[in-house]
């Protein structure tokens, strides 16, 4: 669904299938549209504005989507943590925040990400900031 064009300058057939499951499901969800209007994950707006759903086709097939919005978080879907090659019996625990949840949701998934990457340039930003934003990293960190 990230690929939005073919090799003629075309939307995708999977970009459209993919803005149409991903609206079908935003106004499935009670509580996450308003009016008829849901968050729009366009790389522009990147789920701070709530748009009709005919912009937000619009502005998904223009501008793209956000990246690295996998989990529609911003639209009721639930976390699922990756755990690639675990072969423990050990169970699975649920190391949810809901702090740093309700940060990163205020911060919006694309910003969160772009501080992972400037974690190494903290310098420029103020002391107590970059404690903070290196906090949040860490707490991503297994154990």
């Amino acid at each position: 669904m990230y690929r939005r064009l073919d090799k003629s300058g075309y939307i995708t057939n999977e970009l459209i299938g993919g803005v149409q499951e991903f609206v079908d499901f935003s106004l499935s969800q009670p509580g996450f549209f308003s009016h008829e209007k849901i968050k729009c994950q366009c790389s522009k707006c990147k789920n701070l504005h709530y748009q009709k759903v005919e912009c937000v086709c619009g502005h998904l097939c223009q501008s793209g989507l956000t990246n690295g919005y996998f989990t529609w978080n911003h639209h009721s879907e639930e976390c699922h943590s990756r755990v690639s090659g675990a072969t423990n019996d050990v169970p699975q625990m649920d190391n949810t925040n809901s702090y740093r949840d309700m940060i990163i949701n205020a911060m919006g998934p694309t910003r969160f990400e772009e501080l992972k990457e400037v974690r190494g340039e903290s310098e420029s930003m103020d002391l107590e900031a970059s404690r903070f934003y290196n906090l949040l990293c860490d707490a991503d960190e297994p154990l």
